[in-house]
Formats: structure tokens, C-alpha cells, sequence
């Protein structure tokens, strides 16, 4: 069973913290409150879901202030609830949150709404966040050499196995193309390799590259043409080939 989500509840007057408490609690939701700014920033937590802030707090900082030192400690989803509809102070919060800006007295509805989504969009930003996470990984810790081009043949990423085995650095290599460090691979012929592909096919190929001191390395390379948001890639995982003696093979 899904525990309640913890909301921390930051507004200095107390009717409308009980209120919007006992609101949320009927909708599910754990509710901690803080009256302060200052005790804002004592009582919030990695173990918080979500934060409420109001802006004006009384005496003491005030929810923009008490917003920025949270976050700086902990990634969490805060959005304001505030009176103000100054475009000036709206803008303010949109440099500190981007999970939204609900009006005071807007309605039960306007609250939840806002609450749903902006946990709703956090839970999105860290599955995207642990997808590169996974991708740097794999990368990073790949014995391939991998390396991500455009349909130009431009080197967009690639890992530091990708340039040990020419000799590059990967800030070098992220500079050059495919033609660069093939020489069996003119612009020409390589543009014509990528139109024979289709979306979501792959190849093995055996050509060599140009290492950086100028001796040619023999590859096989297994290529994968996909689409990611409506760009066209190439995925390349390069392997030194070897003969049964494990000596480099003559490239034909």
C-alpha cells in the first residue's frame, strides 16, 4: 500500500493552516505545518514530499527567502500559495520553483489540482533523471567504445573507452566526425551508409580508424539508426578487432 504524501504547510496564520490542513488531510495527505520561515527550514526534510509555501510569513524571512535556503538543501517540489498576483512577485517564484503558483481562496479544487500536478511533474523529472543516470552509467562504464552521431555524421557523445582506442580525448572527439577518423568514410559515402539505413535498423561493420599519432586501428562496429524526439541518431558501439591471437586483424 502507497504510504500518504507528507506536505509541508507553510503559513503564519493559523485558521488558514488548520483549514488547508484538515483540507488535504481529507484528500489523503499527510500535513506538517510551520508557521515561519525560519521554521520552515528546521522542520523540512528529505522525508517531505512537498512544500506549500506562503509568501508572506510575518515577522522573520519570508516564503520566497525561506523557498531558496530549502533548496538549496534538498530537491524537492515546492509551490507557492500566495494573495499576491503581482506579475513582479510571480516572476520572482518562477526563478526559484517551477512547480506553480496557486492563488489563495481559488477553491479546494484549484489546490489539489496544483498539488497533483506538481508531484505528478517531479515524479517525471526524476524517472528522466535516473534514465541519464542509467545512460552515463552504461556509457561510462562500457570496455566498447560508444558513440552517439547525428545524420552529418557529427560525433554527439561518446564515452572514454570510444577514446582511448584512437588516442583522443572525448572533449576531442566530441569536435570531429565520423569522416575525421575513418578513412574509409568520406562525407559522401557516410551520408549514403545512413540513407540505406532504416529507423530502427542495425549493421555490423568492419572499417578501421585513424588513431591520433596517425596508425590505423581495425573496428567492427555495430550500428543502430533510431529516432529520440523527432531527431534522427546513430548509435555506435565500437570493439577492436581481433584475430584467434588475439593480434589485430588486416583490414581489407
Amino acid at each position: 500500500m502507497e504510504l500518504p504524501k507528507r506536505v509541508l504547510l507553510v503559513e503564519d496564520e493559523a485558521l488558514i493552516a488548520l483549514t488547508e490542513k484538515r483540507q488535504l488531510q481529507q484528500h489523503g495527505f499527510e500535513v506538517v505545518i510551520a508557521n515561519t520561515g525560519e521554521q520552515a527550514i528546521e522542520v523540512a526534510d528529505s522525508d517531505i514530499d512537498l512544500i506549500l509555501m506562503d509568501i508572506d510569513l510575518g515577522a522573520g524571512i519570508d516564503g520566497t527567502a525561506a523557498a531558496e535556503r530549502i533548496l538549496e538543501r534538498y530537491t524537492l517540489p515546492l509551490v507557492f500559495l500566495s494573495a499576491h498576483t503581482e506579475p513582479e512577485i510571480v516572476k520572482k517564484t518562477e526563478g526559484i520553483t517551477a512547480y506553480g503558483y496557486i492563488v489563495k481562496n481559488t477553491g479546494e479544487t484549484v489546490l489539489l489540482a496544483g498539488i497533483r500536478m506538481a508531484l505528478k511533474l517531479f515524479e517525471s523529472e526524476k524517472a528522466v533523471e535516473r534514465n541519464e543516470r542509467l545512460y552515463r552509467t552504461l556509457m561510462e562504464n562500457s570496455m566498447d567504445g560508444v558513440k552517439l552521431v547525428d545524420p552529418e555524421g557529427r560525433i554527439l557523445n561518446t564515452n572514454q573507452a570510444a577514446a582511448d582506442m584512437i588516442g583522443y580525448s572525448r572533449e576531442e572527439l566530441m569536435t570531429m566526425s565520423i569522416p575525421d577518423i575513418d578513412p574509409d568514410y568520406s562525407q559522401e559515402r557516410f551520408m549514403s551508409f545512413w540513407d540505406d539505413k532504416h529507423p530502427l535498423s542495425s549493421a555490423y561493420v568492419r572499417t578501421t580508424h585513424r588513431h591520433k599519432d596517425g596508425h590505423l586501428v581495425p573496428v567492427q562496429i555495430n550500428v543502430i539508426r533510431f529516432e529520440l524526439d523527432g531527431k534522427q541518431l546513430m548509435f555506435g558501439i565500437s570493439r577492436l578487432l581481433l584475430d584467434r591471437d588475439n593480434e589485430f586483424v588486416t583490414h581489407c
